[in-house]
């Protein structure tokens, strides 16, 4: 049962004071950049510079203050612990420094020194990991800085779709793939459709919550609405409805009743026989299980086309490999493109000269930080979302939780900041006083205000008044 919706006592929030000026401007970056990694200088993305020189910046505060912390709150936890995981990831990635690299002839060529691909790589990520926990700590203290946040990282979404249809007219005429590619496909501000598709699922989650609060009129979600049913039309992402569907599935079983459960699933199943007739499943799973066995043949013999010799064909026979040779430690964190052409992964397939990058989510990431690794970094990824059941959250802000978890499990890059940027929103609507989650108390929800979502003491995201949690 769920407790009834009350404002948050600031004496049960560790330093409960106002922001500072310069956080919206700060949440702006971090939401408006989140969707465009294709925005880059040399191969760092511009959201890469900002957290670098912001971080910097914030490193100078705190030595300034005597290495003190103003603040607990989520710095304590799941913060502390999500500190020594990435510590040992960082050990277990150095000890590639023991097998010889096959760097590409052409490509970044800082990259190709021994063990800084590594230390590189594993920065982006701690850059992501400690600005999910910046943004969810300042959202956390301040509900207004959280409504503006995720304004801002929708109508992002939203220019992103609206920039890849002005692009269309271009690619017909004069075939320049500025936002299009390939045949057709919108990217949005991914290299593909399938990363921009995923993207544009958690832009959609976010939509949800905000029309619940009443934070977006009602003309603004058809709007809404009318433009991402158009974007995922041009994106053709397969990604995105199946990341869809399985945060829907997980959803609807941990946050329904029995006959929810049995409603969805009997409407899910109409679907799935419709689409499987309607798009002939069984033909094109043949075809991609013949593509597979094949695969290695077929870069061995075009390994000309860039589609073929590089990406998530060759991957799919190289990345196995490195995780049969080395499971436990993996090849290195980010050393897929200076280890990708070493002959024991090849086989018969040919050397490439430019730096390529596998594509294939979790699996890759396996091949290059060993399973242990990869378990530990997916529990952090999932925490939120326990976190969210645990203290009996409004099932908006469980689907929000779940994004990370699904969008990476999918495909998504574990150095995308907008999966971390979903989990934050998520962490902001959760209860935390000192570090500490709050104790459930049951009461009996009420039945008015259903769909409204506002922070408690209790941790329950619930209740019909606007700006409860401010």
């Amino acid at each position: 049962m769920a407790a009834a919706a009350t404002a948050i006592d600031p004496a049960d929030v560790a330093g409960a004071t106002r922001p500072e000026a310069d956080h919206r401007f700060v949440m702006w970056v971090l939401c408006a950049f989140a969707g465009w990694p294709l925005l880059k200088i040399a191969n760092v993305q511009l959201l890469e510079m900002f957290m670098l020189l912001h971080g910097t910046y914030l490193a100078l505060r705190w030595m300034a203050r005597g290495f003190t912390i103003p603040v607990e709150g989520i710095w304590n936890r799941p913060g502390r612990w999500q500190g020594w995981v990435m510590l040992c990831v960082f050990l277990v990635s150095l000890s590639s420094m023991r097998m010889q690299a096959y760097p590409p002839m052409y490509g970044p060529f800082f990259l190709h020194v021994p063990a800084l691909t590594v230390v590189l790589r594993y920065l982006e990520f701690t850059l992501c990991v400690f600005y999910g926990l910046y943004a969810a700590e300042l959202m956390r203290r301040d509900a207004r800085l959280r409504e503006y946040a995720m304004k801002v990282y929708l109508w992002s979404a939203m220019v992103s779709a609206w920039l890849t249809f002005a692009c269309y007219p271009a690619f017909r005429l004069a075939h320049l793939e500025l936002l299009i590619y390939g045949d057709g496909r919108g990217r949005g501000g991914f290299t593909e459709g399938g990363p921009w598709g995923l993207y544009l699922v958690t832009a959609c989650i976010v939509a949800r919550i905000l029309a619940a609060r009443k934070e977006i009129s009602q003309p603004k979600m058809v709007l809404v609405i009318v433009t991402m049913a158009a974007a995922f039309l041009v994106a053709r992402s397969k990604a995105s409805a199946g990341c869809a569907l399985l945060i829907f599935l997980t959803g609807i079983f941990w946050k329904s009743n029995w006959r929810q459960k049995i409603t969805s699933l009997f409407a899910i199943a109409l679907v799935c026989t419709a689409i499987y007739y309607l798009l002939d499943v069984q033909d094109t799973w043949e075809k991609l299980m013949k593509a597979r066995k094949m695969a290695e043949v077929m870069v061995r013999f075009d390994r000309d086309n860039p589609s073929t010799a590089y990406g998530r064909l060759a991957a799919s026979v190289i990345v196995p490999r490195m995780i049969e040779q080395h499971p436990l430690t993996g090849i290195g964190f980010g050393n897929y493109p200076v280890m990708r052409n070493d002959p024991t992964y090849l086989g018969m397939m040919f050397p490439v000269r430019y730096y390529d990058l596998p594509g294939l989510g979790l699996i890759s990431l396996t091949a290059e930080i060993g399973i242990p690794s990869l378990i530990a970094l997916y529990v952090i990824m999932f925490y939120p979302a326990y976190w969210a059941n645990k203290t009996g959250a409004h099932r908006l802000v469980f689907t929000l939780a779940l994004c990370q978890p699904v969008v990476t499990l999918i495909g998504a890059q574990v150095t995308f900041y907008y999966p971390w940027l979903m989990s934050a929103f998520a962490i902001s609507f959760l209860p935390l006083a000192h570090g500490k989650m709050v104790a459930r108390r049951r009461v009996v929800r009420p039945r008015t205000g259903a769909g409204k979502i506002a922070v408690t003491t209790t941790g329950t995201a619930t209740g019909p008044q606007r700006g409860q949690a401010r």
